[in-house]
């Protein structure tokens, strides 16, 4: 064999082994100045050519350590070298999402600048809109739908709309302005098939509950279990909210997955006379079961109420 080879071929060796350790070296250097905020040594760093995507193996970005600890120059610069908007960290978020977790607004308008995508998707079909959602932050959203974040992007893990996700907080001005850009309100989710009109009357969310069916929620819509939007108050122990959904529902014999109780079952377990007359003027059946064979008497009776049993007995034993 050649001795020259052999040692041209060693020689070779030892060079990609320096720069391999030079390289692996200048990495962790700029992870550390990252974490630094030292804007100085990055930028030397990054024009000397080392890569602004580089990671840990828990997917440590440099790009997601900057937007965690909310340095918005940091961020900047890491763009302006070509740092990818799109990588994804430990949590298989997107350093959009996580700015927009913490709210930093000034870091979202640079990412949003860098063509970062609003409509991402974790595994889970978390969007960037559906976390501002989660965190209240209206203003968040308004940035996010203003530069094309679909509205009613999956998101959550059970794939709830952000429309869900507002609905069931409690957030009106969130709910509203996800009405006003075209959020559909009887998607279902892939979970449970719960809406939004569901998960508000869950929620005991009366406010909510009157504009999402303002704004054309179907009160009829049943969940993977039966209920609809009157069940779902009722089994939360929301009567008062049930006793207005009772106006707009026309699906009245739906029932509860653990009681098979009707609106009007449930009406008079609560004691509520008034309920229980709009129920049967709407044209709700009077002589209802539930699981175990109970009558609105029956429930009437053990529970003692007086007034609602008088008024089945008039109405002929609970006949319909």
């Amino acid at each position: 064999m050649d001795i020259g080879l052999v040692h041209e071929t060693s020689f070779a060796a030892k060079v990609r082994d320096y720069l391999r350790e030079y390289w692996d070296s200048a990495d962790e250097r700029l992870l550390k100045a990252v974490e630094d905020n030292d804007l100085e040594e990055v930028a030397m760093l990054l024009a000397q050519g080392v890569d602004p995507n580089t990671s840990t193996e828990r997917r440590e970005f440099p790009l997601i350590q900057a937007v965690l600890r909310a340095q918005s120059e940091m961020v900047g610069l890491l763009l302006k070298w070509g740092a990818n908007t799109e990588v994804r960290g430990e949590c298989d978020k997107t350093p959009l999402m996580e700015a927009v977790r913490i709210g930093h607004e000034s870091i979202i308008r640079r990412l949003l600048a860098a063509k970062a995508d609003p409509n991402a998707l974790t595994r889970s079909g978390g969007t960037a809109l559906w976390e501002a959602v989660n965190w209240r932050r209206l203003h968040i959203a308004e940035m996010l739908l203003a530069k094309g974040a679909k509205v009613d992007g999956d998101g959550g893990t059970q794939r709830d709309t952000p429309l869900m996700k507002a609905s069931s907080q409690g957030d009106c001005d969130m709910v509203r302005l996800l009405l006003q850009k075209g959020a559909d309100p009887n998607l279902q989710n892939a979970g449970h098939g719960w809406t939004a009109l569901i998960l508000a009357a869950h929620y005991g969310h009366e406010r909510i509950v009157l504009q999402l069916i303002k704004q054309g929620a179907n009160p009829d819509l049943q969940d993977a279990t039966g209920r609809t939007p009157l069940i779902a108050a009722y089994t939360a122990g929301y009567c008062n909210l049930a006793s207005k959904l009772i106006r707009y529902t026309q699906n009245l014999e739906a029932v509860d997955p653990e009681y098979g109780w009707t609106g009007a079952l449930w009406a008079t377990a609560q004691g509520d006379l008034s309920a229980l007359k709009q129920l049967h003027a709407r044209g709700a059946r009077l002589n209802t079961r539930g699981k175990q064979g109970e009558t609105l008497l029956d429930l009437a009776r053990a529970r003692r109420h007086i007034g609602i049993t008088r008024w089945l007995k008039r109405r002929s034993n609970g006949g319909v």
